[in-house]
């Protein structure tokens, strides 16, 4: 017994990735935040450097300690190690590796091969491309670009041996070709089919002649 495949559009793939991009930018705005946030707070000297952040239900600034407790539900850390960490934009290449492995997973295992335009199968695209080579590398080979990154059409950041950190810049500009690609796919998806596509009874009529 055979399953038909659902008929996704690109507007479908690109309001998820939207929202994997909105997700990255919510993310970023947040770290911002609260960089500024502690920041003021130590000009206000209601924390000191040394002072200690928790991640769990515990205050470690007042004694309580993670004995009975597993590590998913408590971590800390001091403010100094946190601004720095925060600084040195770590958690940004983190953020911005996850957005390129959800990208791939779901053009992969959601849309390739389900994205149809006017009856034509979609399932090529450059910068999605460039995407699974980031990808490889990233999971594959320790956050080292292969030799496979040689291959990239657009995002031709890396060269083969160059550890790969991804700025928000990087994510903004990825997006964006990722819509410049579909661009015509979502025009097409969206807009009526040309006259000579409809049938008899709705094409437009020819003007009498004079």
């Amino acid at each position: 017994m055979t399953t038909d495949k659902p008929h996704l559009s690109t507007s479908d793939f690109l309001i998820e990735v939207n929202d994997i991009a909105g997700f990255f930018a919510d993310f970023h705005t947040a770290k911002n935040e609260a960089l500024k946030s502690v920041r003021n707070k130590i000009t206000k000297r209601e924390l000191h450097l040394n002072s200690k952040i928790s991640f769990g239900t515990r205050n470690p600034n007042k004694g309580d300690t993670p004995k009975s407790m597993s590590l998913e539900t408590y971590h800390a850390t001091n403010v100094r190690q946190w601004i720095n960490r925060l600084e040195s934009n770590k958690s940004i290449d983190l953020a911005a590796k996850s957005v390129i492995i959800f990208i791939f997973e779901i053009w992969e295992h959601k849309y390739r091969g389900n994205i149809f335009v006017n009856n034509i199968e979609k399932s090529t695209s450059h910068i999605l491309g460039d995407i699974r080579l980031l990808r490889n590398s990233i999971l594959h080979n320790k956050g080292i670009a292969n030799q496979d990154i040689a291959k990239t059409k657009i995002f031709k950041k890396y060269k083969p041996g160059d550890a790969i950190s991804l700025s928000a810049n990087d994510i903004k500009d990825i997006i964006q070709h990722i819509h410049e690609d579909f661009a015509m796919q979502y025009f097409f998806d969206n807009y009526p089919p040309h006259p000579d596509k409809l049938n008899d009874s709705t094409a437009p009529k020819p003007s009498p002649a004079a």
